[in-house]
């Protein structure tokens, strides 16, 4: 059975060869999508870099950049966030040594891109949300905004003269919107 039909497993999933589309499985399907461009990739660096100073300075955990996460089983759903937060718990940092992460990270960001349509990014956000993932960051390039995403708290959009923080996901990180775009 040809694998754009068949319902896959995270497993059947990170077996599959490796061509030149980025691609995630949702509800055991496998969802291609073009590789992100350059504006994308340098919004990813320059926060990705920020949130990674911030964890290293203080020993909190690990940051990692387009890694597959486990969301959801029968059937499965991996996603993989432009970055993922990791804070230190209980064998968490050990067990992200390989593979998708089963753990759940405390914070996800997703970058939209050119091509992404909103319903799409609205539910890829709602399915961290749902899957548990404390925080959630959307970056618009377009709108030059982040979307910030709590369980219980309602959405804030920050805008370019407004500061990032990490509320009590990540307490002491702030970084100026601006600073995301300021490529």
């Amino acid at each position: 059975m040809d694998v754009a039909t068949r319902v896959l497993t995270a497993e059947e999933f990170a077996e599959l060869p490796d061509d030149e589309w980025v691609s995630e499985l949702v509800r055991g399907q496998v969802v291609n999508m073009p590789p992100p461009g350059m504006g994308h990739g340098g919004i990813q660096m320059e926060l990705g870099a920020r949130l990674l100073d911030h964890v290293k300075a203080f020993g909190l955990g690990r940051v990692v950049v387009g890694s597959g996460v486990i969301l959801a089983r029968g059937p499965d759903t991996v996603r993989a966030p432009d970055i993922s937060l990791f804070l230190r718990r209980e064998g968490v940092i050990e067990r992200l040594s390989a593979g998708y992460a089963e753990d759940l990270p405390d914070l996800a960001v997703e970058i939209a891109s050119p091509s992404d349509r909103r319903p799409a990014v609205r539910r890829k956000v709602e399915s961290y949300i749902a899957a548990g993932i404390a925080m959630v960051w959307l970056v618009d390039p377009r709108a030059r905004t982040v979307l910030v995403y709590a369980d219980g708290v309602d959405t804030r959009v920050l805008r370019e003269n407004d500061v990032l923080d990490g509320g009590d996901v990540l307490p002491g990180f702030t970084m100026p919107v601006a600073d995301i775009f300021s490529l």
